[in-house]
C-alpha cells in the first residue's frame, strides 16, 4: 500500500487522513440510516438534534477505537481475513462504548429544549452496528476487489498444474499470485469432495489420474507437487503420471521438516530428488515432544559450521529454541552460518563462538558462561580427544 500511495504522491499522513475521513463519513451515514430505518423513513423533528449529536459522539468514539485497534496501519490493497476480524471487533467495541456513553449521558440538562441522548432507542444502536460492519468491511475489501477485477486473470508465466489442494496447495497458490514465473491453470486432488470447487479462483479439475487429459487440454508445461506430508510412494506415482503425460519440468514442495519457517513459498520449490521417491516407510518425528523439550530454552551445538551441525542449528531454532550457541573453530563457516540463521530466524538470539572442543578448559568456561539447557555434540570424530 505504501508503494501505491507514493505513486499517487500521497504521504502516509495524508493517507491516514483520507482513511479517517472515509470512516467518519461511513459512521455518520450508518447512524443516519439507522435512525431513518428505525422510524420507517420519517424521523420526528424532535429527534433530529439527537441524531446530529449522536453522530458526532459516534465518530469521536469509533475513530478512537479504530486507532486503538491499529486499523489505519493495514494495507487496504492486501487486506485479509485477520484484518477484517480486527476491524469488526473495533466496530463492536466502538458501538458498546457508544451505548455506554449514551447511557451515562442520560438525564443531562436539556439543550435547546430537547434531550441530548436520553431518548435514543436501543434498536438504533443495533442497526448502526450491523451497518457499520458492512460498510467498514466493504470499503476495505473494495480496493482489493477493484485491483483484482481490473487486472483480470494473469496470462503470462509458464502454464502450470498444481497437484495437492490441501493447506500447502492453498499457501502455494497465494505465493504464486505474486510470482510472474507461473500461471496456474488448475489443481488436482484425489479427494472427490473437492472436485469442481475453487481455491483462490483456481478450479480443482479432479484427481491425479486425470492429469494426462488436463495437460493435453490446457497445454501444461510445469507440474508443481504440493503434498509435503505425502508418502514417497504417492510422490513417486504422481511423478510417474506427470512423466507419462509428457511433463519434464516437475517440481516439489519438500517435506514439512525441510521447511524451516513452516511457511510454503515459491523459493521452497525444488526439483525432485532420489530420496523423494525411495521405497521406504516414512519416519514420524515427534515434533510436539521436541518442541516441548527445547522451546524457549538455550541450546549449544559443537561442530556447528559442519553440514550436520549447521542443519542441527536450523532444526533447533525451527522447533523453538530461543537462544542458540554455535561453537566451532571454523571462523568462515561460522560467519556464513550466523548470516543464514539470522536471516531465517530474526527473532531468535544466535551467538557464534570460535573454540576448539579439544580445549577442555575453554569449553568448560563457555558452558559456565552460556549455561545451555542442552548440548548437541556434532564435532567431527577427528576433533574429539
Amino acid at each position: 500500500m505504501r508503494r501505491a500511495i507514493y505513486d499517487l504522491g500521497i504521504s502516509q499522513r495524508q493517507s491516514w487522513l483520507i482513511r479517517i475521513v472515509i470512516d467518519s463519513t461511513l459512521f455518520a451515514g450508518a447512524m443516519a440510516l439507522a435512525f431513518w430505518l428505525r422510524f420507517e423513513g420519517d424521523v420526528p423533528a424532535q429527534m433530529v438534534p439527537v441524531l446530529w449529536r449522536t453522530i458526532l459522539l459516534a465518530i469521536a468514539i469509533k475513530i478512537s477505537i479504530m486507532f486503538a485497534f491499529r486499523a489505519y496501519r493495514v494495507s487496504w490493497r492486501h487486506v485479509g481475513l485477520g484484518d477484517l476480524v480486527a476491524v469488526s471487533a473495533a466496530c463492536i467495541v466502538g458501538t458498546s462504548m457508544l451505548a455506554t456513553a449514551v447511557h451515562l449521558l442520560h438525564g443531562f440538562p436539556q439543550w435547546g429544549g430537547f434531550p441530548l441522548w436520553s431518548s435514543v432507542p436501543r434498536s438504533i444502536l443495533g442497526i448502526d452496528l450491523a451497518l457499520c460492519l458492512l460498510a467498514i468491511s466493504g470499503v476495505r475489501l473494495s480496493r482489493r476487489i477493484f485491483v483484482h477485477t481490473l487486472s483480470g486473470p494473469r496470462k503470462e508465466g509458464v502454464r502450470t498444474l498444481v497437484v495437492g489442494a490441501g493447506d500447502a496447495g492453498a499457501e502455494l497458490l497465494r505465493a504464486l499470485e505474486a510470482d510472474a514465473s507461473y500461471f496456474v491453470m488448475g489443481l488436482l486432488d484425489d479427494d472427490p469432495a473437492k472436485a469442481g470447487t475453487r481455491i483462490r479462483g483456481v478450479r480443482i479439475l479432479g484427481g491425479a489420474s486425470q492429469m494426462e487429459g488436463a495437460v493435453r487440454r490446457l497445454h501444461i508445461v510445469t507440474v508443481l507437487i504440493a503434498m509435503p506430508s505425502a508418502s514417497p510412494g504417492t510422490i513417486r506415482e504422481t511423478i510417474e503420471v506427470a512423466r507419462a503425460a509428457g511433463i519434464q519440468d516437475v517440481k516439489i514442495i519438500p517435506q514439512l521438516s525441510e521447511l524451516y519457517t513452516g511457511i510454503v513459498t515459491t523459493s521452497a520449490l525444488r526439483d525432485v530428488r532420489p530420496e523423494d521417491v525411495l521405497r521406504r516407510d516414512p519416519v514420524h518425528v515427534d515434533t510436539k515432544g521436541i518442541t516441548n523439550y527445547i522451546s524457549g530454552r538455550t541450546a549449544l551445538v559443537t561442530g556447528a559450521a559442519g553440514s550436520i551441525g549447521s542443519e542441527l542449528c536450523r532444526q533447533l531454532l525451527r522447533f523453538g529454541a530461543q537462544r542458540l550457541v554455535a561453537l566451532d573453530f571454523n571462523e568462515t563457516g561460522l560467519f556464513y552460518l550466523e548470516s543464514d540463521l539470522r536471516q531465517r530466524f530474526p527473532d531468535r538470539d544466535v551467538r557464534v563462538v570460535v573454540a576448539d572442543v579439544r580445549n577442555a578448559e575453554q569449553v568448560g568456561r563457555i558452558l559456565q558462561q552460556e549455561t545451555p539447557f542442552a548440548v548437541y555434540h556434532a564435532a567431527a570424530y577427528k576433533h574429539v580427544p
